[in-house]
């Protein structure tokens, strides 16, 4: 019987918090909850491989980005961030962790190779592999 309480409270609990977000004016004005007096920015990340300086519309005539343009248009553009290596694997974990791939030793993006301990359906247990023909030898993560 104690159980079946606790559902039902549960059960009230949400029912209650969809019903303040529903009715937001209302509901938050008898809870003395205030008002965002300030709307927060939206940011959008275009994180793409292989783009060029000049492979989008606005940059270049031939290519037709209408969509892209026109988030240009509206938004910010910041022309002078580098990517923190030119490979995804590492620079995709740098955004994530907000350090330098070679922090937390991810130099290379991850190659999925039966040397590097893989199998055929992309999976490892090995942390780390080794590329054969790496003039530098030093290992790299295989995940993160």
């Amino acid at each position: 019987m104690k159980k079946n309480n606790k559902i039902k409270m549960k059960t009230q609990t949400v029912l209650a918090a969809m019903l303040l977000n529903a009715i937001p004016g209302v509901a938050k004005q008898k809870l003395n909850i205030p008002e965002p007096t300030k709307q927060e920015p939206n940011v959008v990340i275009l994180f793409v491989d292989d783009l060029g300086w000049a492979d989008v519309g606005f940059r270049n005539p031939i290519f037709h980005t209408p969509n892209i343009d026109q988030l240009r248009k509206d938004g910010m553009e910041f022309t002078r961030a580098y990517v923190s290596t030119a490979t995804s694997s590492p620079s995709r974990a740098s955004i994530l962790t907000g350090k330098e791939p070679v922090r937390f030793q991810m130099v290379r993006h991850i190659e999925e190779s039966e040397d590097n301990g893989f199998d055929k359906m992309g999976r490892t247990k090995q942390e780390f592999g080794l590329w054969k023909n790496d003039p530098v030898q030093m290992p790299t993560r295989n995940w993160f």
